[in-house]
């Protein structure tokens, strides 16, 4: 668990890489065994899976109530009261009725739920009986299986439940969380304002052969991307004063441009710059929407400029909703769409190069269910290894 605070979002692949990952690919013969190396399963022995069977631990509090209380009661219900076949009502309830009853509740495969045949549009179903056989072979519980494989289980059940992948359900492909997105992408409209005219300034800069001055710059829009994590909707709820979570978006921008390094552990930004600063590719995983997809987005436009003709970014997003914030394919059109139609005009002039940039191919916009399930890094599956490769 490598997020820089302690909170539900588990699922950053065992902590592999942050929430923002660059894979910068070049056009030498390096790049595919670089690629090879990352994905080497460590020699040394692998430390315990966090389980969720310890009160007063966050992940504890977590699956015993707060994935109850805050996101299937709080969120998807409350959200989408009104959409709500009674097919759904029913399947929520059973789900309600495991969570509260979490630690004697055994796990089962996903489609034991399936009522059938009512999953007609989700491939996904190896994957998830691979990832879940292990634990309900063992007769693990919610709480004593891993926390990583529970939560992203719990998400991928709540779809089950909305009917998300059901042809024939009232919200087939439904985001249960739009809700939650609009609202968080509406809250940083002070710090999209302040962001813009950076982001603007440097895709209309000519740094002709000083990559120093261009390395520079970058290294702020990959240090911005990193911060923008701190606005990760599943730890600032969207309720309430928009003006509080938009003067902590503000606040953001601020703190990654004049204090990008003060909280690292680790800062490889340097080796990185070398990498990237004329890139012909570079693939971002992309985590939450909000002002962080804004800043990832910033960053994407950023490389494409700095790459120059033919370069391209493949931002790699969740084939389906997760995590209430995670972002899928229609969250990134959707952000671009509302930028482009802003008042501000640095704003809008930023989102429709944006658009620019989608319709030339400079940027790619590619979902995967992997993202989306809670296997390690080394258990990458073969497509997604010689995508990114």
């Amino acid at each position: 668990h490598s997020h820089s605070h302690s909170h539900s979002h588990s699922h950053s692949h065992s902590g592999v890489l942050k929430n923002t990952r660059l894979m910068a690919m070049m056009a030498s013969s390096s790049s595919s065994s670089t690629t090879a190396a990352a994905l080497q399963v460590t020699s040394l022995e692998l430390p315990p899976p966090l389980t969720s069977t310890t009160p007063g631990t966050w992940a504890y509090d977590t699956m015993s109530r707060r994935v109850l209380e805050n996101i299937v009661q709080g969120t998807v219900v409350a959200d989408n009261e009104h959409l709500l076949d009674n097919a759904a009502r029913g399947r929520i309830s059973l789900l309600e009725a495991e969570l509260a009853n979490a630690a004697e509740t055994k796990l089962e495969h996903i489609l034991h739920h399936a009522n059938g045949e009512n999953e007609t549009s989700s491939n996904d179903e190896k994957a998830w009986r691979q990832l879940m056989q292990p634990y309900v072979e063992r007769g693990d519980t919610w709480l004593s299986a891993p926390w990583l494989v529970t939560e992203f289980y719990l998400y991928r059940r709540i779809l089950h439940a909305t009917g998300y992948f059901d042809a024939k359900a009232p919200l087939h492909l439904h985001d249960p969380f739009a809700l939650q997105k609009k609202k968080g992408l509406a809250a940083c409209a002070s710090a999209m304002s302040s962001l813009a005219p950076r982001v603007n300034a440097f895709a209309a800069a000519d740094f002709g052969d000083d990559l120093d001055a261009k390395s520079d710059q970058l290294r702020l829009f990959v240090m911005l991307s990193l911060w923008g994590n701190r606005m990760d909707l599943s730890i600032w709820p969207s309720e309430g004063d928009g003006a509080a979570s938009s003067a902590r978006a503000a606040k953001a921008v601020e703190a990654a441009l004049a204090e990008s390094a003060s909280n690292l552990l680790h800062d490889d930004a340097d080796n990185a710059m070398k990498v990237i600063v004329n890139a012909r590719r570079v693939d971002i995983v992309v985590d939450n929407a909000g002002f962080e997809l804004v800043t990832d987005l910033a960053l994407a436009d950023a490389l494409a400029c700095a790459g120059g003709e033919g370069a391209c970014v493949t931002l790699r997003v969740k084939g389906h909703p997760t995590y209430v914030s995670d972002v899928i394919l229609e969250d990134v059109f959707e952000t671009i769409d509302t930028l482009a139609a802003s008042k501000e005009e640095a704003v809008a002039a930023m989102a429709t190069r944006w658009k620019t940039h989608m319709r030339s191919g400079r940027w790619v916009v590619a979902p995967h269910d992997y993202w989306a399930q809670g296997f390690p890094f080394w258990t990458m599956p073969e497509d997604v290894v010689a995508a990114v490769s």
